[in-house]
């Protein structure tokens, strides 16, 4: 992904209006999912541990967002546009 990234950057082909994000997640048993494309998470639900997960878990719902797919053992990628609050 960062190489096809990078050759469409110089190719003037990508959004260079957003920032990439990706996050991996500590998976307490198991291993990463997939990465998935999702939207940039605006608040932690209750109860979410966005800071490890057990990447065992089998869930047939796609995350909605970087924080749930996290949680629940997916790599997200993410844009963060440059409106995007702070903290």
């Amino acid at each position: 992904m960062i190489d096809a990234l990078r050759d469409e950057l110089s190719e003037g082909t990508v959004d260079t209006a957003a920032v990439v994000n990706i996050n991996v997640p500590e998976c307490t048993a198991g291993s990463a999912k997939a990465l998935v494309e999702v939207p940039l998470a605006t608040e932690i639900a209750e109860g979410v541990d966005p800071f490890s997960a057990d990447c065992t878990v089998a869930s047939d719902e796609e995350p909605t967002d970087d924080v749930v797919a996290v949680a629940t053992g997916f790599s997200a990628l993410s844009l963060v546009p440059p409106e995007a609050p702070a903290g």
